[in-house]
């Protein structure tokens, strides 16, 4: 196994990664879709979760046959998420003493994220985040969600690094099986809302962890 403190970068997934938030969109999607008297399907959360705010919101128009607009789909969602962010969402469990450690060893730390700079800006200001990453990449700025490695490899080329020098850490196995296919050491990193078993992240993964505390 190689040393995780090893490499030169470090690329974040946010929710369910870094941030304990999983939850949180399952009720998003919920509660938007029951505001619209629509029933919601058995595989709909999953399916969302693996795309961009905008391709959700097409996906969840076009699938359901709804009359409202993806922009305004969009907005109900960002709606109900926004104060959760901004007042709520905490870190996951050792997640600022991993970035703090990593910060010390003087590594390039990186996000790639299909949230919105709304939602995720008002979140690192309280938690005092802000500093902390280099930059931020997220699959709205590539223009395709995490079944593709470009939002990995877009903030890698940010960080002035090439993939062989990065790891990248998802909760998800969409995620985690695109940031292989670019070339990145991969760490699955355990979530109760993740769109996958243990199991299935253990055998994509080149590591796999309940905790990020098991990183230390």
């Amino acid at each position: 196994m190689k040393d995780f403190f090893g490499f030169d970068g470090y690329i974040f997934d946010l929710d369910g990664t870094l941030l304990d938030s999983m939850s949180l969109w399952g009720r998003v999607y919920s509660e938007t879709l029951s505001a619209l008297g629509v029933a919601e399907p058995a595989d709909y959360v999953r399916a969302v979760n693996k795309m961009s705010v905008a391709d959700g919101a097409r996906y969840t128009v076009e699938s359901l046959g709804l009359s409202v607009s993806p922009e305004q789909i969009v907005e109900m969602w960002k709606a109900t998420a926004h104060k959760e962010y901004r007042d709520s969402i905490q870190p996951k469990n050792n997640a600022e003493k991993l970035l703090k450690r990593l910060a010390a060893l003087g590594k390039s730390i990186g996000v790639a994220t299909a949230l919105d700079s709304s939602l995720y800006v008002p979140c690192f200001r309280r938690l005092n985040f802000d500093g902390m990453f280099r930059s931020v990449t997220t699959v709205a700025e590539v223009g395709k969600d995490k079944r593709y490695p470009d939002v990995y490899l877009a903030e890698c080329e940010k960080m002035g690094l090439t993939p062989d020098r990065c790891v990248v850490l998802e909760d998800s196995i969409t995620g985690a099986t695109s940031a292989k296919r670019g070339g990145f050491y991969t760490v699955g990193v355990f979530d109760a809302d993740a769109d996958c078993t243990p199991q299935e992240m253990q055998a994509v993964c080149d590591r796999y962890v309940s905790d990020l505390g098991d990183l230390f």
